[in-house]
């Protein structure tokens, strides 16, 4: 079976070789699953799994040479997309740390993924004082998962001068968050190291569907997309960050600003 996540590695390989061969036949860059399979033969399980690259350092050196990454656009279906600095968001470095005491309980460790690192920021009140500055802010928290509602998953959207259009995207939402005030935060995280950045599409396709649940219920709300990141400090304790972003504009994936972001080290009692 084909892994490997890295410039160097297969995965590298078969999306420089994708990309060649797109070049060549020029704008608007699109190819699908069916030539992903073609290259990799029955070596890859999952074809949609070669094209996410969560951070920049991933992208293979020509698609980097080129300043091209990778966006979908449901069915299958991709495109490279010039502007690897609006794909991309560097993280910020946290301006605020707060020392976060809690008791850990069995199944804390139960999940070592990002579900694990979610439900220990709601359980432990860490988005609470986060987003509120109140641990014990009254807030619902809803696990949505992949929803497949055609109209809230199909939109058009910039990054830079290029128009992307979607139809029927596959789009999870893992964790949002609602205040009785009429607003909802949703987060995408991650386990291990700090990344020096992150795909701007994990959270901003999250947020352009719940901008068409506003569009399909008639109601406004404030969204607030968050990034999470759990992971060990050199000094050996355990942290967890969170960002918080906005779009500036709501339909240019580019616009993303940073809102504010702490590191909370966690000290189990």
């Amino acid at each position: 079976m084909i892994g490997g996540g890295n410039r160097g590695g297969v995965k590298g390989r078969v999306l420089s070789d994708i990309w060649e061969e797109i070049k060549r036949r020029g704008p608007p860059f699109q190819f699908d699953n069916l030539m992903v399979k073609t290259k990799t033969g029955d070596q890859f399980r999952n074809q949609f799994d070669l094209t996410k690259v969560d951070r920049s350092e991933r992208l293979p050196e020509s698609l980097r040479n080129d300043d091209v990454f990778i966006v979908h656009l449901g069915g299958g279906r991709h495109q490279f997309v010039k502007g690897i600095s609006l794909g991309y968001h560097a993280l910020e470095v946290p301006s605020k740390e707060v020392p976060w005491r809690f008791k850990r309980t069995i199944l804390d460790d139960f999940d070592s993924g990002e579900a694990g690192v979610l439900s220990i920021v709601f359980n432990e009140q860490i988005a609470q004082d986060f987003l509120y500055d109140n641990p014990r802010a009254p807030v619902k928290i809803h696990l949505p998962g992949r929803t497949h509602r055609a109209e809230e998953n199909s939109f058009s959207y910039r990054v830079g001068s290029t128009e992307v259009s979607v139809t029927s995207l596959q789009i999870e939402l893992d964790f949002i968050l609602e205040d009785p005030h009429g607003e909802v935060a949703i987060a995408e995280a991650k386990r291990g190291d700090i990344p020096r950045d992150f795909g701007v599409s994990q959270i901003y396709l999250p947020y352009r569907k719940l901008l068409r649940v506003q569009e399909r219920r008639r109601t406004r709300f404030r969204i607030r997309p968050l990034f999470v990141v759990h992971f060990i400090r050199p000094d050996g304790r355990e942290a967890i960050r969170l960002y918080e972003y906005a779009f500036q504009d709501p339909f240019d994936m580019g616009s993303i600003t940073h809102v504010k972001s702490s590191e909370y080290v966690l000290a189990p009692t």
